[in-house]
C-alpha cells in the first residue's frame, strides 16, 4: 500500500500506435524549466521514446503536486492500450515522505505522552482546554492537514490530465 498519492490507468482507444504517438507528439512539448518563456502552450512537456513516454502538465501556476506520468502503449489488435503510471515528482515524495513520517512519528509518541501527563496532573475537565495539552496536537494537525493538501493537490491534476489525455486520443 503506498501512503503518497498515485494513480495506475489504462485507456483503451480504437487508434493505432503510430496515430497514438502522432497525437501524444501534438499534445507534448520539450521539457522547459522556466513556464514564462514557453512559447507553444502544449498540455503537456516531456519526452516520447519509442513506445514509451514520460510528461508532465504544463502550468502557469507552480505545483509541486503535478503529476509525472510514465506510460506506454501496445496494439491490442483492434486499437491501442495505453499503460499510465501517475505519481508524484522523485523529490517530492522523499521530502513528503520525511516530513509526514517526522509528524506521524511525532503524533504517536509525543502526543500521547503529553496527554496523559496533563490528564493525570490536571484531570480530564481541566485538560480540555489546557495550553500544553492543545499544543500538543500540532503535529496531528499538521500530519493531516499535510496529507490532504498532498493528497487533493495531485487528485485535482492528475484528474486534469487525464481529462486532456483522453480528449487528445479520440
Amino acid at each position: 500500500m503506498n501512503f503518497l498519492p498515485q494513480e495506475d490507468l489504462v485507456i483503451e482507444t480504437s487508434l493505432s500506435p503510430d496515430e497514438v504517438r502522432q497525437k501524444l507528439d501534438a499534445v507534448t512539448g520539450p521539457p522547459c524549466l522556466n513556464p514564462f518563456k514557453r512559447r507553444d502552450r502544449k498540455p503537456f512537456e516531456g519526452r516520447l521514446n519509442g513506445n514509451s513516454f514520460e510528461i508532465t502538465r504544463t502550468s502557469l501556476y507552480r505545483n509541486s503536486f503535478l503529476p509525472v506520468i510514465r506510460g506506454k502503449f501496445q496494439s491490442n489488435g483492434s486499437g491501442t492500450d495505453l499503460q499510465i503510471r501517475m505519481r508524484l515528482h522523485k523529490f517530492v515524495g522523499i521530502f513528503m515522505s520525511f516530513w509526514l513520517g517526522t509528524l506521524a512519528f511525532q503524533s504517536m509518541t509525543l502526543t500521547p505522552i503529553v496527554i496523559s501527563k496533563v490528564v493525570v496532573a490536571k484531570g480530564l475537565y481541566a485538560a480540555i482546554s489546557h495550553p500544553v495539552l492543545l499544543t500538543s496536537l500540532v503535529p496531528v494537525i499538521l500530519l493531516v492537514g499535510g496529507y490532504l493538501i498532498c493528497w487533493v493537490g495531485f487528485r485535482a491534476e492528475a484528474w486534469l490530465a487525464k481529462k486532456i489525455l483522453n480528449q487528445a486520443l479520440q
